[in-house]
């Protein structure tokens, strides 16, 4: 079969649980004989904007589109008929089957444009985007869960997001872009850094101008729902659901139809998470974080709660904390002083060796985030590689931990419950050589899967 994913990015740029998940399908679908391409975004300065690019990499034709963010307005963040100009070269092209990862940044046309062309559709759902704007997590700028879809809280949300580039930006960006094809040097991190200083200088709106805004934004979210929901239902397959939590949010809260409907767990590669040998009883406990220093994975909430414990209890483990730190600078710094008070260490960003050593020495993972989490790679990991896990007990992560098996969950934001746990960890009230976390779907079930209901759709 000829197959293109869609994709907001991919690895090594982008190394989030849905480029990862779609870099090592694409490769795997090239690997059984199928002709397969991907389309992803990058943001990317020093490049044109909307421009694109294609190279071959390990079997896989990547199709990369400069996307920077260059919004005429919020509409054009779910509708943007630049999108469909910029790709026509592989609107040219005739494929068997269009596999939609994500569409932000692309938009939702391109589904019925490549149907158009004779392309059986299919969608995974990685989280909540065509119900919420602000990332797909549903999760407010405060840190609660949108538990309730409500257009009005949703517009107060949207006028804090930073859905374009600013008038700043949009003022350097051509600067960067002639250094960068007269030098070879990237000055994007620079111009960010300045985006930030003259952000601090620029006039705050009043009250009065950010009510009208939300007003504007509320109409808008509810246009968005409805047209994502119609442009889905007509266009899609069929929806691959990576739990169960999001197959039910997508139906009751997305509108999509659940007869088409696929409940698919992810799968693990064999042997690529090395094997875990004994511990010995009197080391320290390795406590451990993995994944993006974001606010909505809640990591402060981890090292606050880690900070609330006794010194003799920290003094029996060890916290490590894991992770890019290349977003929310100002939530990094927060993260660098909670961890200089409770003791912790943090680390960057693992290669997949490292990772690898990582689940090796864990005594525990922990997973404490805000949001309804789908079913994210690292729980996956750990208990495909035997490690316990502690969790926020909410979204898909409730469904994958199984208490007293798989590990433990504890109260969603709250930091005495998970002290609280964590507490009993390091007093071994709760034993983590006493679980058995069940094992996970191979990945090649999982390609097996995939397959078969590409079969099942493609004419």
């Amino acid at each position: 079969m000829r197959i293109l994913h869609l994709v907001h990015g991919l690895p090594p740029d982008r190394v989030g649980g849905t480029e990862t998940y779609t870099w090592q399908l694409a490769r795997a679908l090239a690997a059984r004989g199928h002709e397969v391409e991907v389309l992803a975004t990058t943001k990317d300065l020093g490049r044109a904007d909307l421009s694109l690019r294609s190279s071959v990499r390990e079997g896989v034709q990547v199709h990369s589109l400069a996307h920077n963010l260059l919004h005429a307005d919020f509409r054009a963040t779910w509708d943007d008929p630049r999108i469909v100009a910029a790709i026509a070269p592989l609107l040219s092209r005739r494929y068997d089957l269009v596999h939609v990862q994500h569409l932000i940044q692309l938009g939702i046309t391109l589904p019925a444009r490549f149907a158009q062309q004779g392309a059986a559709v299919v969608m995974t759902l990685h989280d909540y985007w065509s119900q919420c704007a602000r990332h797909g997590q549903r999760l407010h700028p405060d840190g609660n869960l949108c538990a309730t879809l409500d257009p009005q809280r949703c517009g107060a949300c949207l006028v804090t997001f930073e859905h374009n580039q600013g008038r700043w930006e949009r003022r350097l960006m051509p600067v960067v872009r002639m250094v960068k094809q007269a030098s070879g040097l990237d000055l994007s991190a620079s111009a960010r850094r300045a985006k930030r200083w003259l952000g601090k200088r620029a006039p705050v709106a009043t009250a009065a101008t950010q009510a009208d805004a939300a007003r504007a934004l509320a109409q808008q979210v509810v246009v968005r729902a409805t047209e994502l929901r119609q442009q889905l239902s007509a266009q899609v397959q069929l929806y691959f659901a990576p739990s169960r939590f999001v197959l039910e949010r997508s139906v009751l809260d997305g509108g999509l139809p659940r007869e088409r409907m696929v409940h698919l767990p992810f799968g693990i590669a064999d042997g690529v998470l090395g094997a875990r040998s004994p511990r010995p009883a009197e080391a320290p406990l390795q406590i451990g974080y993995l994944g993006a220093r974001i606010r909505a994975k809640g990591p402060d909430l981890l090292l606050r709660a880690w900070a609330q414990l006794p010194s003799e209890l920290r003094q029996s483990g060890v916290l490590r904390v894991c992770g890019s730190d290349a977003n929310e600078p100002t939530y990094q710094a927060e993260l660098r002083q909670l961890a200089l008070a409770a003791g912790a260490r943090l680390e960057g960003v693992l290669d997949r060796a490292a990772v690898a050593r990582l689940y090796a020495e864990l005594d525990l993972l922990v997973v404490p985030s805000r949001w309804w989490e789908n079913a994210p790679l690292v729980v996956q990991e750990a208990r495909a590689a035997g490690v316990p896990l502690l969790v926020a007990d909410h979204g898909g992560l409730a469904e994958l931990v199984e208490p007293g098996i798989d590990g433990w969950r504890f109260r969603p934001g709250s930091v005495e419950d998970l002290s609280a746990r964590l507490a009993q960890v390091l007093s071994r009230k709760l034993d983590t050589r006493a679980l058995h976390p069940r094992p996970v779907p191979a990945w090649s079930w999982h390609v097996d899967q995939v397959e078969a209901h590409y079969r099942a759709v493609v004419p």
